[in-house]
């Protein structure tokens, strides 16, 4: 929270309690607002009417949508005195206020309130809850931990991913598989699944630029596929600008190691691609995202002449002519 939000929500309790509008019903219904830093500022105008009652509406705001709220109850809760009913209560503010350890001594207790917590926070605080989720093993805490392996955050889907192992998860599918293998940089995994692992293994060479070593793990993982029927979805990627120069080496070790089975119109597309391109990226140093500065022709001369090679192979000998 930036000073200027922290001064806002300030000014907003303020004029809550100096308006003589604050009444417990009226905070009550300021609880409900769309606008977090309403609900925030009620927050703090409820302790400060000095209402016992308060207290247990603040426990139901522990279970806000936003960490901030949910936080500033507890916060607040604490300057009541307040001791919760069930470990339950003692859980949702424990978590709220970020006492990680404190939760996990809690155990199945804190569960539900660190569920809500991984699902519902900034990516730093998702990332300790979820590690807290794996010290407790509960398994209430599967499903929630297999809809963050999709979290737009990398680092949230590696501790869900981590976490899901702990619990000793076995994926159902093999979309799922893969996408547990990326999280846990498990290469070799990822990799195995062949075709399948063709387009996360690009989505996650998409979101590596800046981070050499992981480019290099990921492009190692495409090239070391061996399944021919992934020839056409390497080959899609040729036209991906972004992921192009990957695409191509791994046709080429695809076709140097089992060219026999690569499909013979798989073979036909990689003869006939043309100009690929790619997009090479720098790293924006204010904002830290990759820029597009440039663009390099990748030289698919070799990678075709192998592929018309094994087009000739495989053709019938033309009729009259001597068996060898």
């Amino acid at each position: 929270m930036t000073l200027n939000d922290a001064l806002r929500r300030a000014q907003v309790r303020r004029t809550m309690l100096e308006s003589g509008v604050a009444s417990i019903l009226t905070l009550t219904n300021a609880l409900r607002a769309n606008s977090a830093m309403i609900r925030e500022a009620a927050t703090g105008a409820l302790q400060q009417t000095g209402d016992v009652r308060s207290a247990s509406i603040l426990v139901d705001v522990l279970h806000d949508p936003e960490e901030s709220v949910r936080r500033a109850a507890a916060v607040e809760l604490a300057k009541f005195k307040w001791q919760p009913g069930t470990e339950a209560e003692q859980a949702a503010q424990v978590v709220a206020l970020g006492r990680w350890e404190a939760a996990v001594k809690l155990g199945s207790s804190a569960v539900d309130a660190l569920i809500h917590c991984a699902q519902r926070s900034c990516p730093a605080t998702q990332v300790r809850a979820i590690q807290c989720l794996a010290e407790i093993k509960n398994v209430r805490a599967l499903q929630p931990l297999q809809e963050l392996l999709s979290a737009p955050d990398r680092f949230v889907r590696q501790a869900a991913a981590r976490a899901l192992k702990s619990l000793e998860w076995v994926p159902t599918d093999n979309a799922q598989a893969v996408g547990h293998a990326i999280e846990l940089e498990d290469w070799t995994m990822a990799a195995a699944l062949g075709r399948e692992s063709v387009p996360p293994l690009a989505a996650a060479l998409k979101e590596a630029h800046g981070n050499p070593a992981r480019r290099a793990a990921i492009i190692g993982a495409l090239c070391s596929i061996r399944e021919g029927a992934s020839a056409r979805a390497l080959t899609a990627l040729c036209r991906d600008g972004e992921v192009a120069a990957a695409a191509v080496r791994a046709l080429s070790n695809l076709l140097e190691h089992q060219p026999e089975n690569i499909s013979v119109d798989a073979l036909a597309e990689i003869a006939a691609l043309q100009n690929v391109v790619q997009f090479q990226f720098t790293i924006d140093p204010q904002h830290q995202r990759p820029t597009r500065s440039g663009l390099e022709f990748i030289d698919i001369d070799g990678l075709r002449a192998r592929a018309k090679a094994e087009l000739g192979r495989r053709s019938p000998a033309p009729a009259g002519a001597a068996a060898p």
